[in-house]
Order: C-alpha cells, then structure tokens, then sequence
C-alpha cells in the first residue's frame, strides 16, 4: 500500500512536470484494481518533436532527481509517441494524431481518473539590465613639418603621420580603426601636371 503512495505521488509530479512543458490534455489513470501493469498511468499530449523531446527529458532528470529511476522507455527516436516506464507508473508522451489513433484514453476509459492540480511553481524574477554610458573615442592626427633639405630643389612637405590604431569600446566590443592612407609622392606628382 506504501508503494501505491509513492508512484501516486511521482505520477503527479510527472504530470505537473509535463504540465510546466507546455503539454496538453494531461490525465493520470489508476490500473491497480483492473490491470497488473502499473499502479498508475500518465497520458499527455506535446504539439511537436521538439516539444515532446523536452517533455521526456524533463520528466526523466525531475523524477530521477525525486528517486524513481526508468526500468525502459521506448521511442528515443520516434517523433509520434514515447513510453517512460518506471514500474508503478507508465508515462505516454503523443502527438495529437497519435493520441487519437492510438485512443489510449478509450482504452483506460472505465479506470479511474486522478485529479490532479497545476503546480504553483514560482517563475524567478526578472533580471534588470544597466544601460552603460559609452563615450566615442577621437582620434587625432598630428601634421609635422619636415624640415626643408639643403641639398636639392625639394620645397618643404607636409606629412601626416598615422599614430597606431586606436581601440573604439561600443557596448563592450573593440573595433580598430585603421589608420589614413598615405598618398604617394608620385601620384601627387602627376595629379599637378
């Protein structure tokens, strides 16, 4: 009678766990006075593959977690229907079409329901983010005179020396910024003439 007990309570807890999924049309049946199967079973429904994965996967590590430990599951793969069997209680997670082809709920129809209530479980708060204030870096070149030669007709230029790449911050990633092309003296040269 202590074992009934236990696999009530881990048959609720898969419901409220499947119910905390998303699944729908959730029903727990008992089968101790008609079938020598489980103590009980659990119907739920899961609207897709990836939905009916989450559900299994939830329900197999938050039952485990609890104690009870699956002696087989069948349908790792399919994408229709998967069975969690843990001994006293036996876990059905289909697609809609399957649900109805299969009727499992026609079939357990003259065994009793377990009513069961959605958990109360608490969603964590939401997290506040700061707004960081990003100030924009300048760069500057500086002009430097070069001091005319002596030797040779060459007037005085002006060159613009590039300083080392600069590293602008925005919102936490670096951007370099490359430094100026420098024009040659050739294609100034024949730009003039």
């Amino acid at each position: 009678m202590n074992q009934k007990k236990e696999f009530k309570k881990i048959a609720l807890l898969a419901a409220n766990i499947g119910d905390e999924k998303k699944a729908g049309d959730i029903e727990i049946y008992e089968l101790t006075e008609k079938s020598s199967l489980a103590f009980y079973v659990v119907v739920m429904t899961a609207e897709s593959p990836p939905q009916m994965n989450a559900i299994e996967d939830a329900v197999s590590i938050q039952l485990k977690r609890k104690g009870a430990y699956i002696l087989y599951k069948d349908g790792p793969e399919s994408k229709t229907w998967k069975v969690i069997d843990y001994g006293g209680i036996i876990v059905h997670i289909f697609d809609p079409v399957s649900r109805e082809f299969y009727s499992l709920d026609k079939v357990y129809y003259d065994f009793k329901k377990i009513k069961w209530e959605k958990s109360s479980v608490k969603k964590p708060a939401k997290k506040t983010v700061k707004k960081t204030v990003v100030k924009k870096a300048i760069i500057k070149k500086k002009v430097i005179k070069k001091p005319s030669v002596k030797k040779g007709a060459k007037k005085s230029v002006k060159k613009t020396v590039a300083k080392k790449p600069v590293k602008k911050v925005i919102k936490k990633k670096v951007v370099l910024k490359k430094p100026a092309k420098k024009k040659s003296k050739k294609k100034v040269a024949a730009k003039k003439k």
